[in-house]
């Protein structure tokens, strides 16, 4: 259980840097920085569906006692 939240917890701080990220690319205007932060969004895309894929497999390993 513990576990579970702790996964949850990362995806949902994951989700806000996301958030904060794709607010800070409508207002780059630099070409550097807006491909430092492409790159990043990009990062946390995988992440987020790294720590999503982890959480389903807990799931299952629980049974179905935990909604994703």
């Amino acid at each position: 259980m513990k576990e579970y939240q702790r996964l949850a917890d990362n995806l949902k701080s994951i989700e806000k840097q996301l958030e904060q990220a794709e607010n800070m690319l409508n207002y780059a205007t630099d070409e550097l920085l807006i491909d430092s932060i492409i790159y990043e969004i990009e990062s946390l895309y995988k992440r987020h569906a790294y720590y999503l894929r982890l959480l389903r497999e807990l799931k299952t390993m629980a049974g179905e006692g935990y909604a994703v």
